[in-house]
């Protein structure tokens, strides 16, 4: 198979570089080339697609090594890609009462409301129903990025809309309306939600003491490590 021409790559994986901790058990290498193994089953065919068979095989055609070198850099960089994100698991919100954004999101004493997420965002919600659950998975930012790497690190279904979105940031402040530790991270980093407009940006302002809520446009600034990201559970 394919997998055997990288060895020699996963291999520099087992060993690991000092600074990344212990290396892999030959039992977490089988897993991980498992893992490859079915990502390169799902995603060969679809780009063998785009070429012709005749040029692709004579091409490789005893280059096995060369193309290995070009696989490794690549399999290198969907693994960092893949690292910027921790999967914390599940969590569910669920209404006591019924959800008005128009009325819910407005700056007061604990919440302070910037003028991009009413507009590009409260605006286009809608009232829910009392009794709604919506369940949501949550992920913590290990590194710096910005929102086209949290993207590609999220599962291909990560967008919220603005409805449910109004939501479920209510519930979740609800919960911590003193900035208590729970599903939100208070440490002044972000908690951010993908629609497919914006970035809404959920952070908790420690020296105002309430919870600011921004919408942001897609323009290539990092977020801070530290922070959380929330998408709908599939």
């Amino acid at each position: 198979m394919w997998i055997n021409h990288i060895s020699g790559q996963l291999k520099t994986l087992e060993k690991g570089p000092p600074a990344m901790g212990t290396p892999f058990t030959p039992g977490q290498m089988s897993k991980l080339q498992s893992i490859i193994n079915i990502g390169v089953a799902t995603a060969l065919p679809r780009l063998a697609e785009k070429y012709d068979p005749k040029v692709v095989l004579k091409a490789l055609q005893g280059r096995g090594q060369i193309f290995a070198g070009h696989l490794g850099t690549a399999l290198e960089q969907a693994i960092n890609m893949m690292l910027v994100l921790e999967p914390r698991g599940s969590t569910t919100v669920t209404l006591t009462e019924e959800h008005d954004p128009v009325g819910f999101y407005l700056t007061r004493s604990g919440l302070y409301i910037w003028d991009d997420f009413w507009t590009d965002v409260v605006l286009r919600a809608k009232p829910t129903v009392a009794g709604t659950t919506f369940r949501v998975e949550s992920y913590d930012m290990m590194q710096c990025a910005a929102d086209k790497v949290i993207e590609g690190a999220l599962p291909k279904v990560h967008l919220f809309n603005e409805t449910g979105l109004c939501a479920i940031v209510a519930g979740l402040i609800a919960r911590q309306l003193k900035g208590e530790k729970g599903e939100l991270v208070n440490n002044g980093c972000s908690n951010l939600l993908y629609l497919h407009s914006c970035v809404v940006d959920v952070c908790w302002s420690v020296g105002f003491r309430e919870w600011d809520v921004h919408a942001w446009r897609r323009d290539g600034v990092e977020w801070d490590a530290g922070g959380r990201v929330f998408s709908p559970a599939n």
